[in-house]
């Protein structure tokens, strides 16, 4: 999902955007079909009082488009549609959203762009006796990877050894041996996948083939975790759940690399915080990486030039009113080639709410 693929769209009013969360099983996901068509009625509704009969025929055209391109196995956690009168598009985010309808003169990107900085990969890897099992992870939703690297299970690794099994007298070393180079095996294979794809990795399995996968790993670097126990007939939700913490605990790391950032930024004096001061910095085109608190918004209006942001004590029937002014900062970070990054609430009370990190 590119972040730039509907902020660079020309500014066109009417734009609107309807999210709502999503229910992925038969027969429930039907729900989806039937609460859009409702929220559909209500924007055309509300369009044909404010604009021409054309345009509202143009944009409910591809409202509907979009309801019936909806594939139901794609779906996650929430829906995000939006059409203007020159371009539509679907998102499907993996999170929940809030139930709403904005109609306004761009895309309101906030849920979006939270939902790509918030997302996560991962690989899970099962060891066992057996076969060993791959899933590959985005968020919650994990994808068992077929791979031919493999090595079968130990006992046929034993049966390769007949003959170098005559030479030992101790029958525990012979299979510590076996043992070894079964699990050398497994590392060599998933070796290949994080070729394909660079993830964090999470490895389950009992405590001694984890002991022994520990000593002989050539992928420390990218093992987050070791979680010991008997997984090998768990559901793929079971697993998640085994690796949720995990998981979170990867986002949460990167929400700390943000505020170390600016932290470093703040000693140098490279930053900006609170919203007036943000906003005139993010015209300015300085903005490398904003950090925000992920439930702050805040309605404002331009003041006496496009540098200056009233947030307090304006009248809000007054002509171009920002509904949220957090969403217009972060497509002006975006334009200027900025990072974004949203941070739990509380954590940048010392900058009201909201921070820029500055290129200079």
């Amino acid at each position: 999902m590119k972040e730039t693929s509907v902020i660079n769209a020309a500014q066109v009013s009417p734009s609107v955007s309807i999210l709502i969360s999503s229910e992925k099983t038969y027969p429930q996901y039907k729900t989806n079909e039937k609460k859009l068509q409702y929220l559909l009625e209500g924007v055309k509704e509300e369009l044909s009082a404010e604009f021409p009969q054309k345009k509202v025929e143009i944009i409910t055209k591809k409202l509907e488009g979009l309801i019936a391109s909806i594939k139901h196995q794609d779906l996650s956690k929430s829906i995000v549609l939006y059409a203007s009168p020159e371009k539509e598009k679907l998102f499907y985010l993996p999170f929940p959203v809030k139930e709403r309808v904005i109609i306004d003169s761009s895309f309101e990107i906030r849920d979006l762009i939270y939902a790509v900085k918030n997302s996560i990969e991962y690989w899970i890897l099962l060891i066992n006796g057996k076969l060993p099992k791959l899933y590959f992870g985005h968020n919650s939703l994990l994808t068992r990877t077929e791979t031919e690297s493999f090595p079968p299970d130990i006992e046929n690794k034993k049966r390769d050894y007949p003959s170098k099994v005559a030479n030992f007298s101790d029958d525990s070393a012979i299979k510590e041996i076996i043992l070894d180079n079964y699990l050398k095996e497994v590392d060599r294979a998933l070796t290949v996948e994080l070729a394909k794809t660079k993830a964090p990795v999470f490895i389950c399995g009992a405590p001694k083939l984890i002991g022994h996968f520990k000593a002989l790993t050539k992928n420390a670097s990218y093992i987050k975790n070791y979680i010991e126990g008997n997984y090998e007939h768990f559901s793929k939700e079971e697993i998640y759940k085994l690796v949720e913490p995990s998981v979170e605990g990867e986002r949460k790391a990167e929400q700390r690399k943000a505020l170390e950032i600016l932290e470093t930024a703040t000693d140098k004096k490279e930053f900006t915080a609170g919203i007036g001061n943000v906003w005139r910095a993010a015209k300015e085109r300085k903005g490398r990486l904003l950090l925000v608190e992920k439930d702050y918004t805040c309605a404002a209006k331009i003041g006496k030039d496009e540098y200056t942001l009233v947030s307090e004590n304006f009248d809000t029937n007054d002509p171009g009113i920002l509904k949220d002014a957090v969403d217009d900062i972060i497509e002006l970070v975006l334009k200027s080639d900025g990072d974004i990054a949203f941070v739990d609430n509380g954590k940048l009370k010392d900058y009201n709410k909201i921070a820029l990190v500055t290129y200079y």
